[in-house]
């Protein structure tokens, strides 16, 4: 039986998988112990829920922007879990599983930045704060034909005779 080998651009989505499972196995391998807490698990999984939206739904660049969004956010909040949750006992799975969460905690960047990629290829910027401040509108060359245009105002001459003529543009013949 011969081996082949694969092309991992033949993969369709092989970025957003690559992401799923390196979140996936860090998720699954922290929660084996009993420090992670509730709270811990639920943005995770909430992560985990919008980084598979964005692989079904990829001409929309809203569920890899939502998942940037809470993987920027999970950054801050492992540190608190880390922080404050950290085990003090010296069981070994207990050990294990805090170190897996340090080691996830260091890969969340990469996938962050990895996720901005992925946004910009999509053809959207992330928007922060949800929209409230919404980002410039963008020159184009589109022009709204179903909005009237106002009539230009007729030119007015104060104070000067209307039915002069300017020879200022004159040409002579």
């Amino acid at each position: 039986m011969p081996v082949t080998t694969m092309d991992i651009a033949s993969v369709p989505n092989f970025p957003q998988k690559a992401i799923f499972f390196t979140h996936f196995i860090f998720i699954a391998l922290s929660a084996m112990g009993h420090w992670a807490t509730n709270g811990y698990l639920f943005y995770n999984f909430i992560l985990i829920i919008l980084i598979l939206w964005s692989m079904h739904n990829i001409q929309s660049s809203e569920p890899i922007q939502m998942a940037f969004m809470v993987n920027i956010c999970s950054i801050v909040l492992d540190i608190f879990y880390l922080a404050f949750c950290y085990p003090n006992s010296y069981g070994a799975a207990e050990r294990f599983s805090a170190a897996l969460a340090i080691l996830h905690l260091v890969a969340r960047p990469f996938t962050t930045i990895y996720m901005l990629k992925i946004l910009r290829e999509r053809g959207d910027e992330p928007n922060f704060l949800g929209g409230i401040f919404p980002a410039a509108p963008r020159a184009t060359s589109y022009e709204d034909i179903d909005r009237a245009q106002p009539p230009p105002p007729p030119p007015t001459n104060h104070g000067a005779n209307q039915h002069s003529y300017d020879f200022s543009n004159v040409q002579q013949i």
